[in-house]
């Protein structure tokens, strides 16, 4: 029988997609009676526990307040980030590492987990480009990309400009078909492009720009 192994390709992923990629596990690891005592907890205890590891959900959120911070500060603020990004990981790591213990010759439970199966072409290709297949402006103020999904790709970035401004990565998505990109300004046209993350060189070439007018 086959030993699936547990990939740590998330470790590839830039901070803002792990913030998302820690909620997915929480979620998926949370009930699961197969896993029933994970190495570092998933929720804060109550009441709390001082000897026991700092929780997932507080990684998580300390990860995201630290990205905010050091979005709009300095050279110390990028530190703390840098900082907090390794912690969660290294959450992630323990909890990964447990997945695999019980599910060995289990991908489906992997899987289930929303962890990913170690692949050793995932590391090995160069990414395709993806394309824009669509964007819809129904909704005032938003727009919803589909975008082409990418062979072994874990995720995709999406940069906006309006005019000839800088261009500027408003979300990190873990999901293809439907990306949606909400707080712009109706009645503005919004050049949008995006770029598949993962593989061998870490992220793809960027999609051609395509402009729409926000509703």
């Amino acid at each position: 029988m086959k030993k699936t192994t547990v990939s740590l390709a998330y470790h590839n992923l830039p901070a803002p997609m792990v913030v998302p990629f820690i909620g997915t596990i929480i979620a998926g690891m949370k009930g699961n009676a197969d896993l029933p005592y994970p190495p570092v907890p998933l929720e804060p205890a109550v009441p709390a526990d001082p000897d026991a590891p700092v929780d997932m959900t507080t990684r998580k959120t300390r990860l995201e307040a630290a990205i905010e911070a050091a979005a709009v500060g300095g050279p110390a603020d990028t530190a703390a980030r840098d900082d907090a990004l390794e912690f969660a990981l290294d959450g992630l790591d323990l909890e990964a590492f447990y997945v695999q213990s019980v599910y060995r010759y289990n991908t489906t439970g992997v899987l289930a987990t929303g962890f990913m199966p170690a692949s050793t072409n995932r590391a090995q290709v160069i990414l395709d480009i993806p394309g824009i297949s669509g964007i819809d402006t129904y909704v005032s103020a938003q727009l919803t990309l589909h975008v082409t999904p990418m062979d072994n790709a874990y995720g995709y970035q999406v940069q906006t400009r309006t005019g000839t401004g800088d261009r500027t990565t408003v979300l990190y998505s873990s999901a293809a078909r439907s990306i949606v990109l909400p707080g712009l300004t109706s009645g503005t046209a919004v050049n949008v492009r995006v770029r598949a993350l993962g593989g061998l060189t870490g992220y793809s070439a960027w999609s051609m720009d395509v402009t729409r007018y926000v509703s």
